[in-house]
């Protein structure tokens, strides 16, 4: 049998924690493996948990709103990640003479345009202007969100 009156009540709140030293940035990364908690918070990453207590009223039409914005969210992040992929250079083509980002062959990475140049036969002949010369060429490239007037 425990002792009633030495029980110390339980915390307020409590941080979950899962990334450990790393900041959590990374998109799509999965949890690893040992979550753990603590009445502390230990690293900036950590997700504070505040106790609710047993009268807390959860209003249905909050909860469906809040899995709305939830799911918006995850599809604008779906969005966000396929916008920035890198796309290889025999696969899809940017638009004509926009400005994407480049990954060079030397490493380097560039902000250089695909010209159509020629079509002979249907077939379209482009060219990656941008690249610093003739022996840089663009291995992958991906879009850049730009603002009007920046490029």
């Amino acid at each position: 049998m425990t002792d009633e009156t030495n029980k110390k009540p339980a915390p307020r709140r409590i941080w979950l924690q899962w990334y450990g030293e790393d900041d959590g940035s990374y998109i799509g990364h999965d949890r690893p493996e040992g979550v753990t908690f603590c009445e502390d918070r230990i690293y900036r990453s950590d997700i504070c948990y505040v106790r609710a207590g047993k009268t807390a009223s959860i209003n249905a039409a909050e909860i469906e709103a809040l899995r709305g914005r939830a799911e918006a969210a995850e599809n604008r992040l779906a969005e966000l990640e396929a916008a920035a992929r890198w796309r290889p250079v025999g696969g899809d083509k940017p638009e004509d003479d926009v400005p994407v980002l480049a990954l060079l062959n030397t490493g380097n990475y560039a902000i250089v345009r695909c010209t159509t140049i020629y079509v002979p036969n249907g077939v379209p002949l482009r060219h990656w202007r941008g690249t610093g010369g003739s022996d840089k060429h663009v291995v992958c490239w991906q879009p850049i969100a730009s603002r009007p007037g920046m490029i």
